[in-house]
Parts: structure tokens; C-alpha cells; sequence
């Protein structure tokens, strides 16, 4: 196959960027003005893409040498497989200038590490992979070690399952470079060589001193909690003349981690106000005031749009954006490459007024339809809270208690809760602290005189542990302790139990299958929801201030998750229909 003139393809896309033909943020623009500015340099310590011999004796050049061994890699995947991997202009520009420099003096290249800040979709981790083989079997490197790390060994597999699939898919290369596999599958195996004993593994977690790496690739860097792996690799490559970091990673979810504060000395460098010259650093993102909802700024994040994914993903994705809030932090973050600061709001609260029903009373759902309970009765001495479901084919039916100690209540600073117990929304007793037997009454009294009452389920902490197990036994006096095991049910507040019925709540109030009886207490509640996102993508709900206060929601999204299971297959109404 016939190699590219990738010097004029990295030309043109800087020139491109700068003049505004092709899109970009302001962080791209800098990175392609910074390299059009570095090559007017005079009297520089470095030089850019020069002739070279490697120890063979062959002259190359090292920024075509890199673009030419990775167009002659195959996809492993999709209609791509067994496809030579042509880079696109902003990879050739990433590649190019990246290996391309080479210091005068000491013939070695000017940077030692390559920072790619991109949005999901745009091959990163293909890029990424093809990369470190270049560094394990074409740099010249005798006894080489390439790292791909991350911190769980699925995401390592993202980088590493693609190198080993390309090698082990073509066996020119394997003879050319004398690569060995060892595994039957990416999943078990590595790579290495026979001439010099270099090799390409993957690193899970915290890596041990001794190790000397020539490469590290680090793939969704935002999801390391500590720099600890990305340290120990930069300072094992102190003996290394060559070597190479490459970080390739989407936007985060936390700004507290290492991957933050390396995008911010990154971005330093970039403006001008930090001076290193062995970072390449390129942040597709967007730029403040650019509207998410438009085509075109996609673009602007996406080099990639219109190569690797088309106009139809990003109508998706703006649809269910715009349809669900904890979806469109998701597609802020990693399809336009907005970080976040971990916290967004979680429903939409039109439409929870929307699904607002002042008519329905509780008395025409008892012995109808399934009850499910969720509570919350953490706090003695503030709000505590119940919520039952009642569940029908389709629709979910919300009834809420909420509970407050009278000395709370008149609080000078409580003026809601007065006015919410002026309503009958909440209910008091004297004191300042929870009246847990009298709760526990009506909860008992209400399960008995329901035949259709299924589970209630609880968050047992400290303070609720007695109220359990004084309704355990009341209950397994009337109905027998088995019985009662199957209704009681002990449900921490944990991601695991929440992150699912948080999602599908949303969709069922986007959909019309949401009903509730109009309480303010539970609407205030559900306001005062943020949603904290782990690494998974998993959602949790929190507040952002002490003040607020989501007792309601708690207890909502704990009776949800069980009635959401529930198929009703086994139980009928008064007049014997299908629940």
C-alpha cells in the first residue's frame, strides 16, 4: 500500500483548525497554533520529523515511520474487521507531531508523553492500542515494556483485547517482528518477542516498583482515584532514552481525581501560561455559551463524527438527552467531553407536577391492587417518611405519610413544616423526638387490613433497628414468621439498590405511569434530589446541602424498587382479574 504524505495531512488539519474550516474548541485550536508556531522557530533545540537511522542501518523518518506502521494494522471489529486502519487527519496530526519532534542534540524525541482528551466513539482506544505497539515491536527499544493500565482489567482489555487481536490476525507482522502470543485470549494473554525479550501486557490497579517501562498506556484516566499507577510508570521510565505515556481518556465525573489536575496543567501548557516541552496535549471538548443541542457542536467535539459514528447516533442521543435528566449529564460528559462536578439534578420536577392526581384516594387501592412500602426513619428528632405503591398492568399509584416531632415543627425557621401540617400533609406528636410505637401501630394496622400489602422495606440503621424488630414479632404473632421474612424487607441505601430504580422511576414518570396524590412534603423532597454518578455510570441520590432534606425521596425510590420487580402473576383483585 502505497503511504500517505502525512506531513502535508498534519499541515493542512493545524491550518485547517486555526482558519475555522474545520470546527474546534478553543484547546484544539491552541494545540494546532502551538505546533504552526513551533515550526518558525529558529535556533531550536529541536527539530521537526528529520532523516534518522534506527540500528538496522535504515534512515526513516519518525513521524511518517509511526503513521505508516499503524495504516498497516487491520480492525479487529464491526464491518472494519480485517480493514487496514487508516488514521483520520486529526489522528495523523496526533501522531505525527507527537513522534515527529526530535531533539538535536541527543537524537531522542522531543515528547515523552501524549495527552488525548476525546469523547466517546472516536477510536481513542484503537489509537491508543495501536500505539503501544508501535512502542513494543517498531521503536528500536531492546528489551521494550509496554503497560496498557487502567483500573479494573475490563477497561484494560479496551486497549490491550485490540493489540492482541491485530497481531494475532496477521502473521506478516508476527514474522517480520518475531512477536510471540502467549493466552488463547486477550483476556488471559500478552505479547512479546523473541529477539529481545521486550513485551506488551496488561497493568491492573497499583503496579510494584522494579518494573522499567519504556510505554504507558493509560486508558480513561478520570476513572483512577489516585495517581499512583500513572507515578510509578513516569518514574520507572527514568532509564529509559525514549519513552512514551500516552493517556487517552473521555471527560470525568469528578474533578478530584488525577486525571482533572493533569487536564489543568495540560490546558496551562496550551495557553501559554506553563512552559514544557515534552507534553502534546489535545481537549476536543466545547466551548462555553456553545448550545449542546446543535449538530454542529457536536462536530466541534467529535473529530470523528462522520468517519467512526454518523448524524443518526447523535439524533439518539440528543432525544433521550432531552427526555431524561440524568441521561443528559451522561451525554454531556462523555459525548461532548464536559466534565462534571458530580452532581445533577434528577427529575425533571413539570413533570412530576404533571403526574399529580388530588383526586385519587388510598381506600379504592386497598385490597385492589399490590402495596409496596418504601420508608424512611433514619432521623428521630426530624422529617421521617412513608411511601406506598400500589401497582396495577401499567401504573404506579404514590401515597405518602411524613412524620415530624411537634417541638420541630415549631421551629421558627420551619415555617414549610407549619404549613404543611396546617394542610394535613404531615403528621406530629408531641416532643422532639419521633413517635417510632405509633408509627409502627399504623404501619401493622395497615398491613393487616390489607390483603394485597406485599413488602414493606426499610433502611435499617441504628435508630429504625427497634421499630423492626418490635413489627417483626407483632407481625409473626398474626402471620406466621415465614410469611413475614417474605414481607420485610431489610433495604440498605446503597448505589447497587438504587442506581436501577432511580432510572427506571424517571422512565415511568416520563411515560404517564406515574401517579401521585399531590403531597408537597414528597415534591419538596424529590427537588432537593441531586444524583452523584460513579465510574460505571451507576446514579445515586444525595443532597447538596445539610438543609435539604430527601427523606421522601429516599423512601419513594425504596418502595419503587420493589414494586418494579413485582409481575403480579400470582395475585388477583375482588373480582378475580389479573393484577
Amino acid at each position: 500500500m502505497a503511504t500517505r504524505n502525512y506531513a502535508q495531512i498534519a499541515e493542512k488539519y493545524a491550518n485547517d483548525v486555526v482558519s475555522g474550516v474545520i470546527p474546534a474548541c478553543l484547546y484544539v485550536r491552541l494545540a494546532c497554533q502551538r505546533q504552526i508556531d513551533d515550526l518558525k522557530r529558529e535556533n531550536w533545540r529541536y527539530t521537526f520529523n528529520p532523516e534518522l537511522t534506527d540500528r538496522n542501518g535504515k534512515k526513516y523518518r519518525p513521524g511518517d515511520r509511526v503513521c505508516q506502521f499503524i495504516e498497516l494494522l487491520r480492525h479487529v471489529k464491526g464491518k472494519w474487521r480485517g480493514k487496514p486502519f487508516i488514521l483520520a487527519p486529526w489522528q495523523v496530526f496526533i501522531v505525527f507531531v507527537g513522534f515527529g519532534w526530535i531533539d538535536r542534540e541527543t537524537g531522542f524525541r522531543r515528547f515523552r508523553e501524549i495527552y488525548l482528551e476525546v469523547p466517546r466513539k472516536n477510536g481513542k482506544s484503537f489509537l491508543s492500542a495501536a500505539l503501544g505497539l508501535y512502542m513494543f515491536c517498531a521503536d528500536d527499544e531492546y528489551g521494550a515494556e509496554v503497560y496498557v493500565g487502567a483500573n479494573g482489567e475490563h477497561q484494560a482489555n479496551k486497549v490491550f483485547a485490540p493489540a492482541w487481536q491485530m497481531v494475532n490476525q496477521d502473521e506478516t507482522m508476527k514474522r517480520h517482528y518475531k512477536v510471540e502470543i502467549y493466552g488463547k485470549t486477550p483476556d488471559s494473554g500478552r505479547l512479546g518477542t523473541s529477539t529481545d525479550y521486550s513485551k506488551m501486557e496488561r497493568l491492573i490497579g497499583n503496579p510494584k516498583d522494579g518494573d522499567m517501562p519504556s510505554c504507558y498506556c493509560c486508558d480513561e484516566f478520570h476513572e483512577h482515584d489516585t495517581p499512583f499507577q500513572y507515578d510509578t510508570m513516569a518514574t520507572g521510565m527514568g532509564s529509559r532514552e525514549r519513552p512514551m505515556i500516552v493517556i487517552t481518556t473521555t471527560a470525568g465525573i469528578s474533578k478530584d481525581g488525577p486525571c482533572y489536575e493533569k487536564r489543568g496543567q495540560c490546558i496551562n501548557i496550551l495557553k501559554g501560561s506553563f512552559e514544557n516541552d515534552t507534553i502534546l496535549a489535545l481537549i476536543y471538548t466545547v466551548d462555553e455559551g456553545d448550545e449542546w443541542r446543535l449538530i454542529e457542536t457536536w462536530y466541534k467535539a467529535n473529530p470523528n463524527l462522520g468517519v467512526s459514528f454518523f448524524e443518526d447516533y447523535v439524533k439518539r442521543m440528543l432525544k433521550e438527552a432531552e427526555q431524561n435528566l440524568s441521561k443528559q449529564s451522561i451525554i454531556l460528559c462523555k459525548n461532548l467531553d464536559i466534565w462534571l462536578d458530580s452532581y445533577n439534578s434528577w427529575l425533571d420536577m413539570e413533570l412530576w407536577r404533571a403526574a399529580e392526581d388530588k383526586t385519587i384516594r388510598e381506600e379504592d387501592f386497598i385490597n385492589r391492587y399490590p402495596c409496596f412500602e418504601g420508608a424512611d426513619l433514619g432521623a428521630v428528632s426530624d422529617l421521617c417518611a412513608r411511601v406506598k405503591i400500589y401497582k396495577n398492568e401499567t401504573k404506579y399509584y404514590v401515597f405518602s405519610k411524613f412524620y415530624l416531632p411537634e417541638d420541630v415543627m415549631k421551629d421558627p425557621s420551619k415555617v414549610l413544616y407549619m404549613q404543611w401540617y396546617n394542610s394535613g400533609a404531615i403528621e406530629t406528636n408531641p416532643g422532639r423526638s419521633v413517635d417510632f410505637e405509633e408509627i409502627g401501630d399504623q404501619v401493622y394496622d395497615d398491613i393487616i387490613a390489607n390483603r394485597l400489602y406485599k413488602e414493606f422495606a426499610l433502611d435499617v440503621g441504628f435508630s429504625a433497628w427497634p421499630f423492626f424488630q418490635r413489627l417483626q414479632k407483632r407481625l409473626e404473632q398474626k402471620k406466621g414468621k415465614g410469611a413475614v421474612d417474605q414481607m420485610l424487607i431489610e433495604y440498605g441505601k446503597t448505589v447497587k439498590n438504587f442506581s436501577e430504580p432511580m432510572k427506571n422511576f424517571y422512565k415511568a414518570l416520563l411515560d404517564g405511569n406515574i401517579v401521585h396524590d399531590g403531597n408537597p412534603v414528597l415534591g419538596w423532597c424529590l427537588g432537593n434530589v441531586v444524583v452523584r454518578y460513579d465510574k460505571k455510570e451507576n446514579i445515586f441520590a444525595t443532597k447538596e446541602r445539610d438543609d435539604d432534606k430527601i427523606d421522601g425521596a429516599d423512601a419513594l425510590i425504596t418502595g419503587f424498587s420493589r414494586a418494579m420487580m413485582f409481575d403480579g402473576s400470582s395475585d388477583t383483585g375482588n373480582d378475580g382479574s389479573l393484577i
